[in-house]
């Protein structure tokens, strides 16, 4: 079976930040996990990262994450992570999509299928239809 391409996934539309003179080094804050991991995410493509020394603390009894970014790169392995994390994503949407296709693939052979079973049904109903209207023009004639 060949490969189909995976179906175009649109891209979100780039969200702009109002551009700050001054960047602090350190970044800290808290708020519901949810919204805290959006604004990380706004931080992150302005040049921060998670610091290193102070790990994300989530509150489970009021669902809140304090955060704490600094200034910087991503160091390799989580570089690299990030890299693998994505070609996984990948070829889990593909494998979704090539069994999506072979499912397409079977209903539409068992369509064919059942299709052609109906119409050799109707063709051979079709025959002894016409065998018994025989039958019957002969018996009209004999009596």
């Amino acid at each position: 079976m060949t490969k189909a391409a995976a179906p175009a996934v649109e891209a979100p539309a780039a969200v702009t930040t109002p551009a700050v003179q001054n960047k602090p080094y350190i970044i800290k804050y808290m708020d519901y996990s949810a919204a805290a991991l959006a604004q990380a995410a706004v931080h992150i493509r302005s040049g921060y990262v998670f610091s290193p020394d102070i790990d994300p603390e989530f509150f489970p009894a009021t669902g809140q994450l304090a955060v704490t970014l600094v200034l910087g790169t991503p160091d390799q392995t989580a570089v690299q992570k990030a890299t693998n994390s994505t070609t996984d994503a990948i070829a889990m949407q593909q494998a979704a999509h090539d069994r999506e296709v072979e499912a397409a693939a079977h209903k539409l052979m068992a369509d064919i299928q059942r299709d052609a079973a109906k119409a050799k049904l109707d063709a051979e109903i079709e025959e002894q239809t016409k065998a018994l209207r025989k039958l019957k023009d002969q018996a009209a004639k004999i009596v």
